[in-house]
């Protein structure tokens, strides 16, 4: 017998240990159940958009938010929208949220609409304009707001 046949027993039999020592290490402790704790509103938890003074209807109009690039500069935008949601540049469309409520964007828009040379293009929500064409849609938002979506591109 050789002098390798009992070194190859001991390299086994302590490569077999360091197995089985791995696997008779403790697991992990398993985390402590952590008690729910109940957080209190800070200053601004009970407020209301009305109490705001930063969402308040100024009177004027603005816009809050970033139209995307291609936005047909002559569209007449709601008085006080946000920018909710917008898409890509194949799939060109804006979300605005206003405080309106449906009936009243819906008039607000439409008067503004024939007023700056929009043009019904079949229905009363599809309008052209030079090369602009844009399809509205109107949805109902949180709290009475509402919100219009403005489909646009190339005629």
């Amino acid at each position: 017998m050789s002098t390798r046949a009992p070194r190859r027993r001991r390299l086994a039999a302590g490569a077999a240990l360091l197995v089985l020592a791995g696997c008779a290490r403790e697991r992990a402790a398993e985390p402590e159940e952590i008690e729910p704790v109940e957080i209190r509103g800070g200053p601004t938890s009970a407020m209301t958009p009305e109490q705001d003074e930063v969402a308040a209807d100024s009177g004027e109009e603005s816009l809050i938010g970033v139209l995307p690039g291609g936005f047909p500069q002559s569209f007449p935008l709601p008085p006080s929208a946000s920018v909710v949601d917008f898409g890509t540049e194949t799939d060109r469309f804006v979300v605005l949220r206003t405080t309106l409520s449906r009936s009243e964007a819906e008039s607000q828009l439409a008067r503004r609409l024939d007023a700056s040379g929009w043009e019904q293009a079949g229905d009363r929500w599809t309008r052209i304009r030079g090369r602009d064409r844009v399809v509205v849609r109107f949805d109902r938002g949180a709290a009475g707001q509402t919100l219009i979506r403005i489909e646009y591109g190339d005629r």
